[in-house]
């Protein structure tokens, strides 16, 4: 086929091809069509007009709400309701016309959400609940092909090969290790929740032994690191430096980019939900969204993001209101790739960094996992009172179920937080939210 020929003559896809199935889990390890299609559909497009890449959004935004329109229950249910009907979207005023999807919206009807009848191959997935709820999703191995493709696009902006070492501090390892090397996919995950200065120095020369060359992860996870690095006197050289998952401070990259001086580094927004995809270019540290991967507005009122995904094929979601925030927002792009919106900041997913028994700083991000895949909870937060002393509040009905679900929630913190944490489950119909629907979902209360 044309495309894969073009492709073949790129040494990036050539790399590519040898790497791609340490990338993702084994059962989406499936480099077909889509994925070298989607690849090449991103390059081409970062070179076309600006004109012709809005014409790209308009139609495939026209082609997601005509598909959920015929064939999810919902989405016709939801429009006609509204007062909306497909026919009447002729241009980008009439975008506004698009009644808006809600996270709660999602929650309750998931199912009636879906496009497809046969459902075999669907995989089913979950948000971090960082907004205090997760939500179930599902994709297809197109999605998840389409999404890896959008990913190494974006890594490659500051010379990312796969096959190239990284460091990630990210995702939750079990146990006492202080790394785990998983080397199919030429990573050295560390242990966030152990690392300390009392093992600092074992996990640098780690680093340097196998030679990674960038570093990936949440950004408190990241400044811990470089705060235990500059500490412990140690200097470690690295060629970039991805930043995702979390919201990013000043005062974090103020940290990060003082140490590592000379190294590329990239923030990422993303989403479970895989609605809008943007990140710094080299050299432009605004956020440079992917405009074949899903379309970006604004809410003038709010500055609430709202999206719409272009690459799932069986579940479409169709102006999300996303509940972060944005700042500096402009719709022309200001890099020589053809990448829009651009976004200076962008404000969500709050929580506060708390601590183990150990003293060690836990992340917020990792604290995550434990809240998964819940399905009484509607809502959590988590205050940290003293070392060992904790409220967790839920938002839910008062009944057996949720105690079960609170007490499993409360085993997988303790697997964060040591055995010897207590937690207080307190059950709320409602936790108070502020304007933007978000709650500071993680506090500390110790005086560091």
């Amino acid at each position: 086929m044309m495309f894969i020929r073009k492709l073949l003559k790129n040494t990036f896809f050539h790399d590519v091809v040898n790497y791609i199935r340490a990338l993702i889990p084994y059962r989406y390890k499936i480099l077909d069509a889509d994925f070298f299609r989607f690849t090449e559909t991103l390059f081409e497009n970062e070179n076309k007009s600006y004109e012709q890449m809005l014409h790209f959004q308009f139609e495939a935004l026209k082609a997601q709400v005509e598909k959920a329109y015929r064939f999810s229950d919902f989405y016709y249910q939801k429009y006609n309701l509204g007062g909306f009907n497909p026919s009447q979207l002729k241009n980008f005023d009439d975008i506004a016309r698009i009644p808006m999807l809600t996270k709660s919206e999602v929650r309750e009807n998931v199912e009636k959400m879906l496009v497809v009848n046969d459902r075999k191959n669907l995989i089913a997935g979950y948000t971090s609940g960082t907004t205090g709820k997760a939500l179930k999703l599902y994709a297809s191995p197109v999605t998840f092909s389409r999404e890896l493709a959008a990913v190494l696009y974006q890594w490659s902006r500051i010379g990312f090969r796969p096959g190239d070492w990284r460091v990630e501090l990210r995702g939750f390892v079990e146990g006492d290790m202080d790394y785990v090397e998983l080397s199919w996919e030429n990573v050295l995950r560390i242990n966030i929740i152990k690392l300390s200065s009392k093992n600092i120095r074992n996990v640098f020369q780690k680093i340097k032994r196998i030679k990674c060359v960038f570093i990936h992860g949440y950004p408190s996870a990241i400044y811990k690191f470089t705060k235990l690095l500059i500490e412990a006197g140690l200097t470690l050289k690295v060629r970039g430096v991805f930043l995702a998952s979390e919201v990013l401070y000043d005062w974090q990259l103020s940290l990060i980019d003082g140490y590592f001086k000379g190294a590329d580094m990239i923030a990422h927004y993303g989403q479970a939900e895989k609605i809008v995809l943007g990140a710094w270019d080299r050299g432009i540290r605004k956020y440079n969204f992917i405009p074949t991967y899903g379309y970006l507005e604004l809410d003038d009122a709010t500055d609430e993001i709202i999206g719409t995904g272009f690459i799932n094929d069986v579940m479409p979601i169709i102006r999300y209101k996303m509940t972060d925030t944005a700042s500096g927002f402009s719709k022309i792009p200001e890099s020589s790739k053809m990448l829009f919106p651009v976004v200076e900041k962008i404000i969500g997913r709050q929580g506060d960094f708390t601590l183990n028994e150990g003293g060690n700083l836990i992340p917020p991000a990792i604290v995550t996992f434990p809240f998964k895949q819940l399905t009484v909870i509607t809502a959590c937060k988590l205050i940290q009172n003293d070392i060992n002393v904790f409220d967790l509040i839920v938002e839910g009905p008062r009944t057996s179920e949720l105690s079960a679900e609170a007490s499993g929630v409360v085993k997988g913190l303790k697997k964060i937080y040591g055995k010897n944490a207590v937690f207080k489950i307190i059950v709320m119909e409602k936790i108070p939210v502020d304007k933007s629907g978000k709650f500071r979902w993680i506090e500390c209360k110790i005086n560091r």
